[in-house]
Order: structure tokens, then sequence, then C-alpha cells
């Protein structure tokens, strides 16, 4: 299971890394570094309300 969650999380760096250099490549490097930031935070945010509507709804 560590290994997995090893590979994700490697999986998980990169991508954030190349999102991160392809907007700054294009943007600047400070839309770049927000790129990086705001992605993945984004992304935590969308799981997290999605698993509190459906704990919300299981204990209606």
């Amino acid at each position: 299971m560590i290994y997995v969650l090893a590979i994700f999380a490697a999986l998980w760096i990169a991508w954030s890394l190349f999102v991160g250099y392809t907007v700054a490549s294009v943007h600047g490097p400070m839309s770049g570094l927000i790129a990086i930031v705001s992605w993945p935070l984004g992304l935590a945010l969308s799981v997290y309300d999605e698993l509190a509507y459906r704990w919300r709804a299981r204990n209606e």
C-alpha cells in the first residue's frame, strides 16, 4: 500500500511541476508558481466538497 501512495505522490509532484513549467513558459514565472500551488489545492477542495456532500446525504 505504501508503494501505491509513493507512486501517486511522485506522479502528483511531477504533474504539478509540469503544469507549473508549462504555465510559466507562457505567462511568466509568477503565474507558474501560482499554477503549481492552486490547481492541486482546487482539486483537493473539490474532492473534499464531494466527500462532504456524500457524507451529509448519507446521514440525512
